[in-house]
């Protein structure tokens, strides 16, 4: 009981640092765009293995859906740990707070400077979410078939151990 609660709180935090993180960006002006993503750029650069420096719109653009879509698939993992794993609550309640984060997320750039809300952006952000609340969803698969596996065999060796005849 001391470990759920523990864990709980874990997630909880995790989840309110994840959202501060999405939405507090979302509030910084955009004034300059090429110094808000320099961070994010050098990472993309490490990860393609381009040393030379990203100047094109499309790398950008990539470079800006992959962060948004990261971001959301964050705390869909946090959203379906939370509610799937421990609380046992419909399946359907990560992804609706997901999609509400996301658009929420694209409200508050309207009305920051220089920022602009976009509908694509909803659905890369939604996406994102999906895929987080998919990887936990095969996880968890993953771990029932693997303890249901292994209370198989641990019966069959009960089995096989009281079946053997007394010498």
């Amino acid at each position: 009981m001391i470990k759920r609660r523990i864990v709980e709180t874990l997630l909880c935090i995790l989840l309110l640092l994840t959202l501060w993180f999405i939405l507090g960006y979302s509030l910084l002006p955009n004034l300059l765009p090429s110094t808000n993503s320099a961070w994010g750029q050098l990472v993309f650069q490490a990860l393609s293995g381009n040393l030379e420096p990203i100047t094109s719109l499309s790398s950008n653009d990539l470079l800006h859906l992959i962060s948004h879509a990261s971001e959301f698939a964050l705390l869909g993992v946090e959203l379906s740990l939370l509610t799937r794993v421990l609380y046992r609550c419909s399946s359907a309640l990560p992804l609706l707070c997901g999609l509400s984060v996301a658009l929420v997320d694209e409200t508050i750039q309207l009305f920051a400077t220089g920022q602009a809300g976009n509908v694509l952006d909803v659905w890369v952000d939604f996406t994102g979410v999906c895929l987080g609340y998919a990887l936990v969803s095969l996880f968890a698969y993953l771990f029932r078939q693997f303890h249901a596996l292994k209370a198989d065999i641990s019966t069959i060796e009960n089995h096989t151990v009281s079946a053997k005849p007394k010498v």
